[in-house]
């Protein structure tokens, strides 16, 4: 079937939707989509009846509340089913990279941080010798006026 409007409309069976957004474990993921796919069809003669589907497995099975997946399980779900997950390999790699350029750039910055204080210390420390110094010249030069007005107060 072809739509008028989108042209590149990619297929994403109901099983993957429910494992990859969803994160719902494969066996759920399963028999969930098989109830949603009788419901779903296009044509209203295809669908199922409510009635047809009060009938189906999964409003049989029992509740389960541990259906999700974790994240690093469903990456090693999908490095285990690769042929199910096209280019999934490819997006691994790039969030590798990722992390390593943001990994890099953390130590540059750091090490730019740290150089940068160490910069402003010895700029502290070399301005306080020179404040050192006025201070040694103001005292200087107030002990020789102060010499001079003992002089002047003396005479």
């Amino acid at each position: 079937m072809k739509l008028k409007n989108i042209s590149r409309l990619h297929a994403w069976p109901v099983r993957n939707v429910l494992i990859e957004k969803y994160r719902l474990k494969p066996s759920e993921a399963d028999s969930l989509s098989k109830f949603l796919e009788r419901m779903l069809k296009w044509k209203p003669k295809d669908r199922h009846t409510a009635r047809e589907l009060l009938d189906d497995p999964w409003l049989k099975e029992n509740d389960e509340y541990s259906v999700w997946l974790s994240k690093n399980y469903l990456k090693e779900y999908k490095l285990v089913h690769r042929q199910e997950y096209p280019g999934f390999l490819e997006e691994l790699k790039k969030e590798k990279e990722k992390e390593r350029l943001a990994e890099e750039k953390r130590k540059q910055q750091a090490e730019n941080k740290d150089s940068s204080e160490s910069e402003s210390s010895s700029e502290s420390s070399s301005s306080g010798i020179d404040r050192d110094f006025e201070n040694k010249e103001a005292f200087i030069n107030g002990e020789q006026e102060f010499e001079d007005d003992e002089e002047s107060s003396g005479s």
